[in-house]
């Protein structure tokens, strides 16, 4: 079953022992028709992976699996040509003033990764 999701933190996960592969919203909204079919492939990799062998991980296997269905055969999605979706609360850090996204409402302040 393929789900779509809410999801920031990832683009996708498959779930095989329950028959589910889910892709994010958030980054289907915002990435490329490349990034989205590669992110498909890879969690089919992960299905056909724990159908051959009983595992979830990315080992040599899996590998093997994803180059035959068309993906790349990496953990995880490059970050060159990636776009996270912002988060709908901003917040401004305290020592430089960039605006940070959060994706939660947050109950205190937080610097911005240049400041932390």
């Amino acid at each position: 079953m393929l789900l779509f999701s809410n999801q920031k933190r990832h683009l996708g996960y498959c779930k095989p022992r329950k028959r589910i592969i889910s892709l994010s919203l958030a980054f289907l909204s915002t990435n490329s028709y490349r990034v989205m079919k590669d992110t498909l492939l890879h969690e089919i990799a992960h299905a056909i992976h724990y159908m051959e062998t009983g595992k979830t991980n990315h080992d040599n296997g899996w590998r093997d699996v994803a180059r035959r269905v068309g993906c790349r055969p990496e953990r995880c999605a490059p970050v060159d040509g990636l776009t996270m979706p912002r988060g709908k609360y901003i917040g401004l850090c305290p020592a430089c003033n960039k605006t940070i996204y959060f994706y939660r409402k947050v109950k205190r302040s937080y610097s911005c990764s240049e400041c932390t």
